[in-house]
Formats: structure tokens, C-alpha cells, sequence
């Protein structure tokens, strides 16, 4: 079975994957709503004690806000802009002026670290309907961005990192290593009989979306994973471009305990390999290898998309991520982005560890009742 080639961690809660509602079509009677198996992707030299932290999130019962301290649930501040029909709006006691299409609007926990946001008004669960004919300024009010609908039950959980190798050096010379690995991942559907559970990925960095990015193309094309359901991504410091800097910094933390002359070999080795094949021999080497980057511009998945990003992240650099933001918004994708601002890469949950679990609970409900 191919479960047992894969290092990865697979978490099954004792109670069913549902949250409950109350349901206008069924008399009020609560009815139980499939919560989804989500996926992690770690980052490149990730341990599964790191990405435990992230399987928390959705593993263990979520509460529902109205039963935690206000302090846990930042909400927004600052004024929105939304582009599109025009309109005021209030919104947790902060005016909002709306124009249709784009919601930009800052965030912050605290003054002194804001939070910067991006929204696609067409998403239902995060706004009312802004274009709706003759409704008065007054009757626009959008749902609070951090609230959370239900209580969720645990959902199953599983964690996987490619190996660093393979992200590093396999895919910077066009081998595609990573697509083995890709198909026994999503084998392992089968091989537990969960395949018919509803999908949402959470991946990490550039190591994360090189992986995804075979990920979506077996979901296209490979007859057996076809059929499978995903109703969302996450996206958490990534995607990036080529940014041979912020990829050496990377490789430079997951060697810093190896000796120093085998570390030295390695950056150097790298440094010249991603120059070479991504920088001068870039024509060349996209006749038969596309980039990570350039295939997730144009994907053809049209399920909701979260971008969590920081200006502050050394290793993927914010403006990547903003351009792959409106490249997926001009193919109609429902996405959202939240710029940090101050965190460092990978760094969300441990600076903002409330709003960031908010943010990915928010985003999973949407996903589901979307």
C-alpha cells in the first residue's frame, strides 16, 4: 500500500466530522454538515511537531466565539474600501465605503500591529450581498470577519512534508520527484476510505505549493483522483517566484546543524543550480518544465483560496503573493488575503495565534456552506 511509503501523520477524531445548525428548510431541527478532511503540506525541513500545532486548529472541537473572552477574537479596525456599487456601510462600529468588486480594508489586533485584508464581495459568508437594488446604505451590514457560525467537531487530519531534497533540488532542475509523492498522498484517501470526505489544503511556503502544484494536476488529469472533493486551500506564506535570496535563507536554516563545510557545499550547490536553470537557462528550461509559480497563476481549480502572507516575510516576498491574489481573482477564483505585516515567514500562528485560528476556522465553515 502506498500508506506505508509516505512519512506522514494522520489524525482521526472520535466523534463524527459535522457541526450543527439550525436549518430554516427542516423546521428549525439541527442537521449535521460534513466537515472537511484537511491536508496539510508543511514547509521545506518542517517537523511534524511543527505542523501538530496547525493540525490542532482543525482536529481538536472548535468553541464558537460567543463563548470566549472578546480579547480571543480581534475584530476589525481601521475603514474598508470595497470597489463596485457605492455605498456606506457599517461595519463592527467602523465605517465602510463600498464600490463593488475588491474589499480592502486594515485589520488590526493591536495599534502597533496591523492587519491588512483582501476580499472578493461575491462570498456570501463573509459579506452580504453588496449589489442588491434598493437597499439603503443602513441595511448594508456585512458579518463580522472573525465570527464563527457553529461549533465544529474535529476533523481528520493529515500532515505530510516532502522531503528538503526533493524541494530544493529535484524541482530546481526540472525533475519531477515530487508527483510520485503527490499521487501516494492522495492514494491514502483510498487507502483509509475517505475519499468521498470533502478536501481543504493548508499548505506551507514554496516547499508546500510545489507540492500542491502536482497535487491539482492529478486532481485533473489521473482518472481516479478526479472524482475527489476539494472546497478549499489555504495558502500560508506562499506562493513565492523565483527569489534565490529568500530560497537561500530557507535551505540556510534547515542546514544549520549540519557540519559547516557540508552546509557551505550545499548553498553553494543550490545558489548555482537555481541561477543557472532559473535565471540564465529560464527559456530552456520552460519547454519542459514549467514553474511552480506559473502553474498556479493559470490553475483551473475554481474553489475559495485564503492567502496568509506578511510584508515582513524575508523568504516569499509579499508582492508574489499579492500578484498570484489578482491573478486568481481575474480567473473568478473567490479568494481572500490577510497581509500580517510584521510576522516573519511561517510565523502567522505564533504571532497571531487567535485571529490566525479564527481566519482558518472562518474560512473552513465558508468553504463548506459555500
Amino acid at each position: 500500500m502506498a500508506s506505508c511509503e509516505l512519512d506522514y501523520t494522520i489524525e482521526i477524531p472520535d466523534q463524527p466530522c459535522s457541526s450543527q445548525e439550525n436549518s430554516p428548510n427542516q423546521g428549525g431541527k439541527e442537521v449535521g454538515t460534513r466537515q472537511p478532511l484537511v491536508i496539510l503540506l508543511g514547509w521545506g525541513g518542517c517537523t511534524d511537531k511543527n505542523l501538530a500545532k496547525y493540525s490542532a486548529i482543525y482536529h481538536k472541537r472548535q468553541p464558537s466565539p460567543d463563548v470566549l473572552p472578546a480579547v480571543e477574537w480581534p475584530r476589525p479596525q481601521v475603514c474598508c474600501c470595497l470597489m463596485g456599487t457605492k455605498a456606506w456601510a457599517k461595519c463592527v462600529g467602523h465605517s465602510m465605503y463600498s464600490q463593488g468588486f475588491l474589499l480592502f480594508c486594515q485589520v488590526s489586533q493591536s495599534k502597533e500591529t496591523p492587519v491588512r485584508t483582501v476580499l472578493g464581495d461575491t462570498w456570501k459568508p463573509w459579506a452580504e450581498e453588496w449589489e442588491s437594488p434598493g437597499r439603503k446604505a443602513s441595511q448594508y451590514r456585512p458579518a463580522p470577519l472573525t465570527s464563527v457560525c457553529t461549533v465544529c467537531q474535529g476533523c481528520i487530519v493529515i500532515r505530510y512534508t516532502a522531503p528538503w531534497h526533493m524541494v530544493f533540488f529535484s524541482e530546481s532542475l526540472g525533475i519531477p520527484s515530487l508527483r510520485v509523492l503527490a499521487q501516494k498522498l492522495l492514494e491514502l484517501l483510498f487507502d483509509y476510505e475517505i475519499e468521498k470526505e470533502p478536501l481543504l489544503f493548508h499548505v506551507f511556503s514554496n516547499a508546500g505549493v510545489m507540492l500542491y502544484r502536482y497535487v491539482l494536476e492529478l486532481l485533473q488529469n489521473h482518472q481516479r483522483f478526479c472524482h475527489l472533493r476539494v472546497v478549499g486551500t489555504i495558502f500560508d506564506s506562499g506562493p513565492g517566484d523565483s527569489n534565490v535570496v529568500g530560497a537561500l535563507r530557507a535551505l540556510a536554516a534547515i542546514l544549520e546543524h549540519r557540519p559547516a563545510v557540508l552546509r557551505l557545499l550545499l548553498l553553494v550547490a543550490f545558489a548555482l543550480v537555481a541561477i543557472l536553470f532559473h535565471v540564465l537557462l529560464a527559456p530552456l528550461t520552460a519547454l519542459f518544465h514549467t514553474h511552480f509559480y506559473d502553474r498556479l497563476l493559470s490553475a483551473a481549480s475554481r474553489w475559495p483560496e485564503l492567502y496568509l502572507y506578511s510584508r515582513a516575510d524575508e523568504v516569499v516576498l509579499a508582492r508574489d503573493v499579492e500578484r498570484m491574489v489578482e491573478a486568481r481573482l481575474a480567473h473568478q477564483v473567490l479568494v481572500r488575503s490577510v497581509d500580517f505585516v510584521s510576522s516573519a515567514h511561517v510565523s502567522h500562528l505564533r504571532d497571531y495565534p487567535a485571529y490566525y485560528t479564527s481566519l482558518c476556522v472562518n474560512f473552513m465553515h465558508s468553504c463548506v456552506h459555500c
